[in-house]
């Protein structure tokens, strides 16, 4: 990725996760803010797909920003309320220049209404709130 510099025009969050053992012994997951990088975030293929009645897009993105060596798969990126699941992260030509990192765009959804994921029980499920209600959506991959 050579003249770079003029395409890192996104400001976004880099967040790591951090779990605790809950009292009734599931397990609370929160993500914390680490760094914040201007990056380029660029769309290698999409797709689209159903959800909950809801056609959804979906796709794999590639960001890239300079080098940020503690980049691991298991942060994730944030762009607005945009969030990026990261599948790899790695320096592209291994000269400490820039990190690159695929990532798709996390969906989650119930009937329309965009849901943050605030923990995992002991059998994986994500629990999910909506204002308040907790929902448990989805198995944890």
């Amino acid at each position: 990725m050579s003249d770079c510099i003029g395409k890192l025009d996104t400001l976004c969050t880099v967040e790591a996760p951090v779990t605790s053992r809950a009292a009734d012994g599931g397990v609370t997951r929160a993500w914390v803010p680490v760094a914040a990088r201007w990056a380029s975030i660029e769309a290698l293929r999409g797709a689209e797909r159903t959800a909950s009645g809801k056609r959804q897009a979906t796709g794999d993105y590639l960001i890239t920003m300079r080098h940020y060596s503690a980049l691991v798969p298991e942060m994730r990126v944030t762009v607005g309320s945009v969030i990026y699941r990261l599948s790899a992260a790695y320096d592209p030509d291994n000269k400490a220049r820039y990190t690159e990192a695929i990532a798709t765009i996390e969906h989650g959804s119930v009937e329309g209404t965009t849901l943050d994921v605030l923990l995992t029980n002991e059998d994986g499920d994500y629990i999910y709130t909506d204002e308040g209600n907790h929902i448990t959506v989805g198995v944890a991959a």
